[in-house]
């Protein structure tokens, strides 16, 4: 997957999860992007190494178990990447 289909991915993903707002809000304290975070952390590690959870306001456990769901979507996708895109062939 490359960078743009993998933040389509993501945005989809947290959206999905009611997280979009504080995670944005979280990367924007921090003075980030979720571009540079894709640069920085790699696809696996776009929560992870987004923010430090326990200074949130949604806390460690919160944003440990949606890096968990993330990494388990992230799986899925690298099985199924057609998911992202779907092929109309």
């Amino acid at each position: 997957m490359n960078e743009e289909d993998i933040k389509k991915a993501f945005l989809r993903f947290i959206k999905e999860k009611g997280a979009y707002s504080g995670y944005v809000r979280n990367i924007k304290n921090n003075k980030k992007s979720i571009k540079k975070v894709i640069k920085g952390s790699g696809a696996q590690n776009l929560i992870q190494g987004a923010f430090i959870w326990q200074r949130t306001p949604e806390g460690h456990f919160y944003w440990s178990d949606l890096s968990a769901e993330w990494a388990k979507y992230m799986n899925f996708l690298e099985v199924t990447p057609e998911i992202i895109e779907p092929s109309y062939d």
